[in-house]
């Protein structure tokens, strides 16, 4: 019997719980593998999607989308992070 390694974690806040998962099972760096950072209010059980940080894989860059309104699940900002290695610094 394999069992599967649970892929999240909650931090406790004031508002509520942060909750960070993974965006699949595998990471397959076709799938865009990364992790989801979800908000878990206080007074619900709702969540409320913060933010993906996560490989893009057609730019092969790390990428985060920030959704800064609660009400969309559409991303209001996404940053392509840069000088991650050295081979970056280099350029």
């Amino acid at each position: 019997m394999v069992m599967e390694m649970e892929r999240s974690f909650e931090v406790n806040t004031p508002l509520g719980k942060l909750k960070v998962y993974a965006k699949q099972e595998d990471d397959v760096p076709e799938n865009f593998p990364g992790v989801y950072i979800d908000l878990i209010p206080a007074d619900s059980n709702d969540t409320i999607l913060l933010t993906c940080v996560e490989y893009e894989s057609t730019k092969q860059v790390i990428q985060t989308c920030v959704y800064g309104d609660g009400l969309t699940d559409e991303p209001t900002n996404v940053v392509e992070h840069q000088n991650l290695t050295e081979e970056e610094d280099n350029l």
